[in-house]
């Protein structure tokens, strides 16, 4: 586990050498509830993307969001990002996803 420092948000990548950013996010939030965890992924996946949120992540885009957005989305609470995302579906299925 990585130590502890703090911070306000976390862009972990889905894949990872050695885990996936889904089980990193849900230790991060664990022991920090308030970190703002955004996975950026290359999968356009509806299971990944339900796993991100069950692990708590404020966000999943993937890695075609422009670099403004990206910045964006951490630069004012409550937006999502504008990029290209798979959640644009989830709000009709799921109801409406917040930033927690």
């Amino acid at each position: 586990m990585l130590p502890l420092v703090p911070r306000d948000a976390a862009v972990l990548d889905m894949r990872l050498p050695d885990g996936d950013g889904v089980t990193v996010c849900r230790e991060l939030r664990s022991r920090m509830p308030e970190l703002a965890c955004l996975i950026l992924t290359s999968l356009d996946d509806e299971d990944a993307l339900l796993d991100s949120i069950m692990a708590g992540a404020a966000g999943y885009v993937l890695k075609q969001i422009s670099g403004t957005d990206l910045v964006s989305f951490f630069a004012h609470p409550g937006n999502t990002p504008r990029g290209e995302t798979v959640s644009a579906g989830v709000p009709e299925k799921w109801g409406p996803c917040r930033r927690g």
